[in-house]
């Protein structure tokens, strides 16, 4: 089957798989219960679907800059200042960034360095 029986709307990187799906459900040669386009359509809808699922879910489990400073105990410029630091989580605007829970992970390893300054009395 060929590329232009896939439909525009599908995602780029999902056309390929939906074009060997689709082949390997009806190959060349092989009577088709249904037309190339439909089989395509039909595979590309679940194709699609499936990915905004994956990217939606991928999407809850990111914290804001406020809700990362709740779960390590800290303010939120540490959590800055830590992100900036370590190379983790996204910036994205002033002052407000997205973390995945592994950069969590990675902001709450204590590696030795310069001990706290004392606070004054």
């Amino acid at each position: 089957m060929a590329n232009a029986a896939l439909p525009e709307y599908l995602n780029p990187v999902l056309a390929p798989d939906v074009e060997r799906a689709s082949e390997a459900l009806a190959p060349r040669g092989v009577p088709r219960p249904y037309s190339p386009v439909v089989t395509a359509t039909v595979l590309a809808q679940l194709a699609q679907r499936a990915y905004q699922w994956g990217r939606d879910d991928a999407v809850r489990e990111l914290l804001t800059t406020a809700q990362a400073a709740a779960q390590l105990g800290v303010s939120e410029r540490r959590v800055r200042q830590l992100a900036q630091a370590r190379g983790v989580g996204w910036q994205i605007s002033r002052g407000v960034w997205l973390f995945r829970p592994e950069d969590l992970a990675r902001m709450q390893d204590r590696t030795p360095g310069r001990p706290p300054r004392p606070r004054g009395a």
